[in-house]
């Protein structure tokens, strides 16, 4: 608190401010009313003025948003303090309006106003230090805002009961993406899928949705809330360039070195770019699907796993994981909730991979027992090589590897009219691997219909080796 004395912050907010600025101006946004005119949202920013006693309201096409978010955002002495020098002091809008349904009350054009809140308890003791003190009188100011707009909401709220309070920024990292996160999510799900079944039939009630022990139940018909964690989108084009940058480097910087044991490894490609004009499916993507089993190692915790796909084609400039499905499993089978961010070398732009943060992270169990991550992805020309000259190489790495690789496959899924002349033999390393015979394929590869299914396996791989195979018509 020494800092907030001085008039100053205890935090600075350069460097959010920056990343804010770089993500927002790549897509052209820096203006509310930019804003509006490529979204078609219309957005209020709320925030605290502490030099005139009163919140501020942030909606006007020349406010910059940038600006705006961050005054909603200052938290008292963690990123504002006193004035030092003049000028109008503006904190985190909370403190006025948590919860500000009645900006948008007043606005009538926009419709019916659903609100969710995230209720945490209330500790029930007295603060014991100055700190403990100051987010108390925080914490007050910024519950009873939210109380006063709850109560105007009715069943148009949802309240999501939570361990992590307002200020709690240690647990909100370490868990909160833990089993709480699934449960909350579902039960927004739900909530959304009630109020559009209402709004269907008329009806001004929303029927309530409740948690207990950690299922979600609702008094009208159940909505399946999926176990897996599935994801399509098309992040090359909707993030910014900047922004994959900054994933990489995150990455790279604070990830990448640590290592973990590599169990049974596959890569699938159902070559549809291979097909002729006059075959079913000529024209569609190509499908890559990567199974990566894996196992942390004893005191070293795994944060995040990367996945890329390097081609001779055009893959990465064309469309690479633009598409994609995965799941993640723990080794009894069970889902692991995961975020993938894709990434891109700021050096060599080509180079192109999504990261998957698990949350919570994974540890060692003990035991020989995998993480299986399997992502499926479409992509355009994969094996456009093979199409132009008649000879393609495909290859996966492991650069993160401690100690050898179980087993790898590669696996190719050709047309069958390509049979006869189809063949697969191992590149790198030189001499190692053998073909799948026809039984293995059949029962770990079943080829889909209209096509003939190549591979190759390599055991006990070293963990530097790159592990190629070349495939020729």
């Amino acid at each position: 608190m020494f800092a907030s004395v001085r008039g100053k912050p205890i935090w600075q907010e350069k460097k959010l401010r920056d990343l804010l600025d770089r993500l927002l101006t790549a897509k052209g946004i820096k203006s509310f009313g930019d804003l509006e005119k490529k979204k078609g949202v219309k957005l209020f920013v709320i925030a605290s003025d502490v030099t005139h006693s009163q919140k501020v309201v942030y909606d006007g096409a020349e406010d910059l948003l940038v600006g705006s978010l961050l005054d909603s955002c200052g938290l008292p002495f963690f990123y504002r303090c006193a004035a030092v020098g003049g000028g109008r002091v503006t904190v985190d809008g909370g403190l006025c309006e948590n919860f500000p349904a009645d900006e948008l009350g007043e606005e009538k054009e926009y419709g019916d106003i659903l609100g969710i809140s995230l209720d945490s308890p209330t500790s029930g003791t007295n603060p014991s230090n100055l700190m403990q003190f100051t987010v108390s009188l925080l914490n007050t100011a910024i519950n009873n805002s939210v109380l006063r707009a709850q109560s105007r909401l009715g069943n148009r709220l949802l309240r999501l009961q939570t361990s992590i309070d307002t200020f709690d920024f240690k647990g909100a990292i370490t868990n909160g993406f833990d089993s709480g996160y699934d449960t909350a999510k579902a039960t927004t799900s739900q909530f959304l899928n009630r109020f559009v079944d209402s709004y269907k039939q008329g009806a001004n009630v929303i029927a309530p949705v409740r948690v207990m022990e950690g299922r979600v139940e609702a008094s009208v018909s159940h909505v399946e809330v999926t176990d897996v964690e599935v994801f399509r989108g098309r992040d090359w084009e909707e993030q910014s360039v900047e922004f994959m940058m900054d994933v990489y480097n995150i990455y790279f910087s604070q990830h990448a070195r640590q290592k973990f044991h590599y169990g049974r490894v596959t890569c699938e490609i159902i070559a549809n770019s291979t097909l002729a004009e006059d075959e079913v499916g000529y024209g569609a993507l190509d499908v890559i699907t990567n199974t990566n089993q894996f196992r942390p190692l004893p005191d070293q915790p795994l944060y995040c796993h990367a996945v890329s796909w390097l081609g001779t084609g055009n893959v990465l400039e064309s469309s690479v994981l633009n598409e994609r499905w995965w799941t993640c499993a723990d080794p009894d089978g069970k889902p692991i909730n995961t975020i993938a961010l894709p990434a891109i070398n700021p050096d060599n732009r080509k180079e192109q991979c999504l990261v998957f943060f698990f949350t919570p992270r994974l540890t060692y169990q003990g035991d020989d027992r995998m993480y299986t991550l399997r992502l499926r992805d479409r992509v355009k020309g994969t094996l456009e090589d093979l199409v132009r000259t008649k000879r393609d190489t495909v290859g996966m790495g492991f650069k993160r590897a401690a100690g050898s690789i179980s087993l790898a496959d590669i696996v190719v899924y050709l047309p069958q009219r390509l049979s006869a002349s189809a063949r697969i033999t191992g590149s790198r390393p030189s001499g190692t691997g053998q073909p799948l015979t026809s039984a293995e394929l059949r029962v770990s590869y079943p080829e889909p219909q209209g096509f003939v299914a190549l591979g190759w396996r390599s055991r006990d791989l070293d963990q530097d080796a790159v592990f190629s195979v070349d495939i020729g018509i």
